[in-house]
């Protein structure tokens, strides 16, 4: 097929979690062909990719394009319709939601789920959604970053990626920015780019911030320390894999990787501990309650207390588990299985959340086009599969 390694990196972050790919296939839009498709009144028809809370809701949004609001119980409320293509990020700001989609655009929601705007302007895919001092960033696979007040309007944007934008976090004033070129860049409210971060030798997956350093993961299997003048404090080794996700726990920083373990790393980048359980890669971190937990590829969830045990193995999912979130002492996974899943703070399950369309939100706008060229569909993956497992 000739793909070259940008088109390459465009597609991996989603791509990558499909070790499945059969089976996923067959347990998503092709079933319908065979008749096995779960009915239209059931949940999500597709697999779902991330979760949001906002005002004690659930909010989750999937590769069937919607958007599906529900209740801290797990009781549907209502879809949210008007993405045409993959729903890849969430975001709540300002009493309201807004949700990133392969289709170019965001879109800004009510609380109550009614759709109040469209945003355009980016020339590929939304992959990446944060917030800082009351302005939005968007970060897309066409290597631009936008800026945007909590109404949806426009102020600028941040150029000097040459890959997509994968990744965000803030720290101080400031936003930090990671990419599929392999760079951390630091910017400031202005928009100006302030330190371009070098280090890294492969595409940079995740960040987060614990004291006055930011951390960075990337698929060349390291973490690197930064501080505020864009200097690398130090390079973390140990990974046997590309490291996927990061978050900070109990004042350490925790890393998910391809390798099956997580590490928790000291504060001053020591690594105190190595989890092990999980027989897949790691794909998402939350904690909650002093409990950190992992969702992993194999579609299992693992709570861990402080000092790295296993204290549970969650079961349930049949695929790859993408989102973890917290709200009301609960934990809700999301997974490429199409479903969401309630948990307690010890680990127990609750409910699988589903529901039935009694009520749907169109976000209509005026000008919208169903044509997306810059998306992966399904249909993509086969032919470009064996790269992705060679790259």
């Amino acid at each position: 097929m000739g793909l070259s390694n940008a088109n390459l990196r465009v597609i991996r972050v989603f791509l990558i979690h499909w070790r499945r790919v059969a089976g996923s296939w067959l347990d998503g839009p092709f079933a319908a062909l065979i008749g096995e498709f779960l009915p239209d009144l059931t949940g999500h028809r597709d697999s779902v990719w991330c979760l949001a809370t906002l005002n004690g809701y659930i909010f989750s949004g999937s590769a069937d394009k919607s958007i599906r609001m529900w209740n801290g119980d797990g009781g549907f409320i209502r879809e949210m319709v008007g993405h045409t293509n993959c729903v890849s990020c969430l975001l709540s700001l300002g009493g309201n939601l807004f949700s990133g989609s392969w289709d170019r655009t965001i879109r800004m929601w009510s609380a109550d789920g009614e759709p109040l705007r469209e945003l355009v302007g980016h020339r590929d895919g939304v992959y990446s959604l944060t917030s800082l001092q009351s302005r939005m960033f968007s970060g897309s696979a066409g290597k631009d970053i936008r800026m945007w007040d909590t109404q949806g309007n426009f102020i600028c944007a941040l150029y000097g990626h040459e890959n997509g934008v994968s990744c965000f976090t803030t720290l101080c004033e400031f936003l930090f920015s990671g990419s599929w070129d392999c760079t951390v860049r630091m910017w400031n409210l202005e928009g100006e780019c302030v330190h371009v971060l070098k280090g890294h030798t492969d595409e940079v997956y995740a960040l987060v911030t614990l004291g006055n350093c930011v951390w960075s993961a990337s698929e060349d299997k390291t973490l690197r320390m930064w501080n505020l003048q864009g200097e690398c404090l130090r390079e973390l080794t140990g990974h046997r894999k590309g490291v996927s996700c990061l978050t900070t726990f109990g004042g350490r920083v925790a890393s998910g990787s391809w390798d099956r373990t997580i590490r928790l790393w000291s504060s001053n980048g020591e690594c105190e501990a190595e989890l092990k359980g999980h027989t897949d890669g790691i794909y998402h971190l939350v904690t909650l309650n002093g409990r950190l937990f992992s969702g992993s590829w194999e579609g299992g969830i693992c709570m861990w207390n402080p000092d790295g045990e296993c204290m549970r193995e969650m079961q349930g999912h049949r695929d790859v588990v993408t989102c973890l979130c917290t709200l009301n002492g609960k934990v809700f996974s999301a997974s490429t299985d199409r479903t969401i899943r309630m948990w307690n703070a010890a680990g127990d399950f609750i409910k699988e959340l589903n529901g039935f369309h009694y009520r749907t939100s169109y976000g209509t706008t005026s000008g919208f086009s169903s044509s997306f060229e810059g998306g992966m569909s399904l249909s993509s993956f086969a032919s470009v599969w064996s790269q992705m497992q060679r790259s």
